[in-house]
């Protein structure tokens, strides 16, 4: 699993992403169906990353951690209010 993974195949795996905007220091969990649904499934999610702008600062500081989203919830990620 790495960050050349397609959001359909993160998808099918169980797992989830957060996003972390180097700017303003904002976490955000992705909606990996809304991102499929927009940018096509298909696509590594490195290339969306590339695309992703923060809805905080406007920053295209975005990166992204892959986490597992299964039972028991996501381990380590808290989203900002």
């Amino acid at each position: 699993m790495n960050h050349s993974n397609t959001i359909n195949e993160l998808q099918a795996m169980g797992l989830g992403a957060w996003l972390h905007c180097g700017a303003c220091g904002r976490n955000r969990k992705a909606d990996l169906p809304a991102l499929a649904a927009h940018h096509g499934g298909h696509l590594p999610l490195s290339r969306v990353a590339l695309r992703m702008r923060c809805t905080a600062c406007q920053a295209r500081a975005v990166s992204i951690t892959i986490v597992w989203d299964g039972a028991g919830g996501t381990l380590g990620y808290r989203e900002e209010q």
